[in-house]
């Protein structure tokens, strides 16, 4: 079914103060699309049953955006405050407590409000991308519901019908209700919008049509058409980024004419500005050459799953972004040790890496400009296309905590050892390169790098070892107002070992007992993330990924296998011509995200 997303851009503080209702509007909207399975306990008192009103169906409009089907939204509701936990369970309880709290309606329409019956919206674009959206709620009976509120000297509303589209107007009255969202009843359905006109606009279609549409799969469903992606989105995108890299390009003028307009002693900001807008134009490309996309939610009792599906067409920036990732599970992620809660996975071909090494070579070079000598681009060169050749098609890097203390590991894939081990030691020799080390020198300190091998206990053969000694700068003492910055010499440990065509690596101030605890993994699943049911559970669903991250929020503080698993796990990858970005959220994942936004953490 085609649909779309509505992106509504405020432009002054006069608008900005008149789209508050619709803030709320929005929210309720996405509240109401986040999850579902529950029952909806408000009951209208028997008198306000009524005869079903049948609205005949009303034409797609060439000029449709989006569209929203949330199946139950009473059940859907109910599940979101289950899932959501304390800071949820603080909201309103039923779906129609929740409408009348968000649209300004007296507590008493609570009971017009039917949780059994899809909600549904549509949003209409122009050409310059503005968008019309309406919300389209079912209720018990849209006769009563206008009465309820437009009757009587006391009303807070008058009622007024608009000929075209039949639709119920219901106009606030200055002083008694909120004049911010445009209210209306067509039929049996409360229709809500900003203004009155997007209401005309896209209501009928919204209570007319989209009811009559075969149920989606999911609870909650958003439908976009290709006109939502070239114009309303890619606009937002635009937007955002134009404004973003107009005051980083002042900052970056300020900071030039405070020293004379000379260019800053370490990279270009320009460069990087530079390679950012690159980014986002490949990101735009993609959205402009996709024929539809979907964001679906995926209520299942403990957890949350939210996907973003892309459908790109045969050929352009889609259809090649999707072809060239390659995809697989999350299984090199299960083999971590469980007092990892931060975890990425890549996947990879020979090709994309070669294609990558280069990539990221010419952006060294574009960021450090003429301080990066000749020879000095020959061993950057070198080193990323030793590892290139030597990695495998999968990495993982994770942060493990243990009681607090811990460090970065490594774990990936090899298809060539000698060529993996000679880029990792120069990697860390790229410390002593000018264009690095005179910046790192003045801004942290003097940096050293001593390279060795080391027996170390419980990793069987020998294990390389590189020391990277750093001598705090007196500028980085001096300006440091916490005391804390201390001048004697700091050790930064690095440990790696081969072991059955993998390399396993550690960093931390103490490496060897985290290159410990990563070995030991491996002969001991009961210490890793598989060995965790809960967390096992939530890598097994990730399916066709490229790029995943694994995220346990609980742990994060506290780094002891004694605190509950909270897996939240992101994906990104392709099924055929569909890319998508999947996201699980365990239960109580959900409510530590929740409880810090509320906090402010």
């Amino acid at each position: 079914m085609a649909a779309a997303v509505a992106v509504a851009t405020t432009t002054s503080r006069s608008e900005r103060s008149r789209a508050r209702p619709l803030a709320r509007l929005a929210l309720l909207v996405a509240l109401v699309a986040a999850v579902g399975s529950c029952t909806d306990k408000t009951h209208a008192p028997a008198d306000a049953a009524a005869a079903p009103v049948d609205l005949a169906p009303v034409p797609k409009p060439a000029n449709l955006a989006a569209t929203l089907i949330v199946s139950k939204p009473g059940e859907t509701w109910a599940k979101l405050r289950e899932t959501g936990g304390a800071p949820a369970r603080l909201l309103p309880q039923s779906f129609g407590l929740l409408v009348s709290t968000f649209l300004g309606l007296p507590a008493a329409a609570a009971d017009s409000i039917d949780p059994d019956v899809a909600m549904t919206g549509a949003a209409l674009s122009d050409d310059q991308g503005k968008l019309e959206v309406a919300v389209a709620i079912h209720v018990r009976s849209g006769r009563e519901l206008t009465a309820r509120l437009s009757a009587g000297s006391d009303a807070a509303y008058s009622a007024r019908e608009d000929a075209a589209t039949g639709i119920t107007l219901l106009e606030g009255k200055p002083g008694k209700a909120s004049t911010g969202v445009a209210l209306g009843v067509l039929g049996n359905y409360l229709l809500a919008a900003r203004k009155p006109a997007d209401l005309t606009a896209a209501g009928p279609y919204a209570a007319r049509t989209l009811p009559k549409e075969p149920a989606p799969k999911a609870p909650a469903a958003i439908s976009l058409e290709k006109r939502a992606l070239s114009g309303p989105v890619v606009a937002a995108i635009r937007e955002t980024w134009k404004g973003k890299q107009a005051e980083l390009t002042r900052l970056d003028d300020v900071n030039r004419q405070k020293h004379g307009g000379r260019a800053p002693d370490f990279g270009d900001p320009r460069a990087a500005l530079s390679a950012l807008s690159g980014a986002i134009d490949g990101l735009v490309k993609v959205l402009e050459s996709s024929a539809a996309g979907r964001v679906v939610i995926e209520p299942a009792g403990d957890r949350l799953e939210l996907t973003v599906e892309l459908d790109a067409e045969p050929q352009g920036a889609a259809a090649e972004t999707f072809a060239s990732l390659t995809v697989g599970d999350a299984e090199p992620i299960g083999a971590l040790p469980a007092l990892t809660p931060i975890v990425v996975l890549t996947r990879t071909t020979a090709a994309s890496r070669q294609a990558s090494a280069k990539s990221m070579d010419e952006g060294v070079a574009a960021l450090l400009g003429d301080r990066l000598t000749a020879p000095d681009r020959d061993k950057v060169k070198g080193v990323l296309e030793r590892l290139a050749q030597g990695r495998g098609d999968w990495e993982t890097y994770g942060v493990y905590l243990d009681a607090g203390k811990g460090g970065l590991v490594y774990r990936a894939l090899l298809t060539d050892q000698k060529a993996f081990d000679a880029g990792a030691k120069d990697l860390f020799k790229l410390l002593t390169v000018r264009a690095l080390a005179e910046p790192l020198r003045q801004f942290a300190g003097e940096t050293t790098v001593k390279q060795s091998t080391a027996q170390v206990p419980g990793v069987p053969g020998t294990t390389q070892r590189t020391l990277v000694q750093l001598k705090p700068s007196a500028m980085r003492a001096a300006n440091d107002k916490t005391g804390k910055v201390s001048t004697e010499l700091q050790n930064i440990e690095l440990l790696w070992a081969y072991q059955g065509g993998r390399v396993l690596g550690a960093a931390s101030f103490d490496a060897v007992p985290v290159l410990g605890a990563l070995v030991g993994a491996e002969a001991d699943p009961k210490v890793t993330h598989a060995g965790d049911p809960k967390v096992a559970a939530a890598l097994a669903r990730v399916k066709s990924a490229a790029f995943v991250v694994l995220l346990q929020p609980l742990r994060l503080a506290g780094g002891s296998a004694q605190v509950p698993p909270s897996p939240l796990v992101a994906s990104f990858g392709r099924r055929d011509r569909t890319g998508f970005l999947r996201v699980e959220a365990d239960q109580a994942a959900l409510e530590s995200v929740l409880k810090s936004v509320a906090l402010g953490q």
